[in-house]
């Protein structure tokens, strides 16, 4: 069982990097498209999670998780921001 974990987890994190292009060149906006690929990433370590019940495993995906609400908290902040119209022009 441990085998076949590892082995989807390690699919999904290449799948994320796939379905980020895919979703780039069909949307063409950055903002969804990472958050499809974070989600993907968050998926893969879950199920890394749940292979190897180590505190480095746990830290490992508590860390994906705060990295994928920084980035999606990041990039909203800056997409409202622009929209506002109220960024600095060059």
């Amino acid at each position: 069982m441990t085998t076949t974990l590892g082995v989807t987890s390690w699919l999904l994190g290449v799948g994320a990097v796939v379905v980020v292009a895919v979703a780039l060149a069909a949307i063409r906006e950055l903002r969804p498209a990472l958050a499809l690929g974070l989600d993907f990433l968050l998926a893969a370590g879950l199920l890394r999670l749940a292979s190897a019940e180590t505190w480095t495993a746990i830290a490992s995906a508590a860390g994906i998780v705060a990295v994928r609400k920084l980035v999606t908290w990041s990039l909203s902040a800056t997409a409202g921001t622009l929209r506002n119209g109220s960024a600095a022009e060059p």
